[in-house]
């Protein structure tokens, strides 16, 4: 995983061939986020991106994985 500069979020994974964002929280939970576009996953290289996408991400479908 990708570290994250935020407050909220620690870390991030995506993979393009499944469009699948992996988001791990700072209290350690991971959360599995599926047909993500590959722009709103690139909002997580810029710093803080948890302000940005916070409401937004709740449109793609997910599940806790851990």
């Amino acid at each position: 995983m990708k570290p994250v500069i935020s407050e909220a979020v620690s870390a991030y994974e995506y993979e393009s061939g499944t469009l699948t964002l992996l988001v791990q929280f700072k209290n350690g939970s991971i959360y599995e986020y599926s047909d993500v576009p590959s722009d709103f996953a690139a909002e997580f290289d810029i710093p803080h991106p948890w302000h940005r996408v916070h409401a937004r991400i709740k449109a793609y479908p997910y599940r806790q994985i851990n």
